[in-house]
C-alpha cells in the first residue's frame, strides 16, 4: 500500500511497478489505485478508500493495474500520458453496488 499526493502519480507509480517486475522476471504484479479520503492513525491509513484500492487489486489481472472512476477521471485532468480502457462494473466485497473498473495504460509514443 502506499499514498500518493495525486492520481495521476498513483497509477504512473503502479504502471512503473509492473513494468519493472516483468524486467526484473518476478511474479507479476497486480495493481489497484483508489482516490479518496483517508484516514491517518499511528503511521498506517485506514477507510474507505483503502478498502477500495484493495479490492480493486484483488479483482486486477497479472500485471494489470486497474483503477476506480474516481482515479480514472483525476488522472485524465492531469493529462500526463495516460490511457483506460472501461471494463464495466464490477461487484466487490464490502461495497454494496457495483464499482466501474478501468484497466490504466501508457500511452503509446507517437
Amino acid at each position: 500500500m502506499m499514498l500518493f499526493p495525486d492520481a495521476a502519480s498513483a497509477v504512473q507509480a503502479s504502471l512503473s511497478l509492473v513494468e519493472q517486475s516483468r524486467l526484473d522476471e518476478l511474479p507479476p504484479v497486480r495493481g489497484g489505485v483508489a482516490t479518496g479520503q483517508v484516514v491517518p492513525r499511528d503511521g498506517d491509513i485506514f477507510g474507505r478508500t483503502v478498502n477500495l484500492a484493495a479490492r480493486v487489486s484483488s479483482v486486477a489481472g497479472p500485471s494489470q493495474t486497474l483503477v476506480c472512476l474516481n482515479t480514472r477521471a483525476a488522472a485524465e485532468a492531469a493529462a500526463r500520458g495516460l490511457t483506460f480502457q472501461g471494463l464495466g462494473a464490477v461487484s466487490l466485497k464490502g461495497f454494496k453496488d457495483s464499482v466501474p473498473l478501468f484497466a490504466a495504460q501508457r500511452l503509446a509514443a507517437g
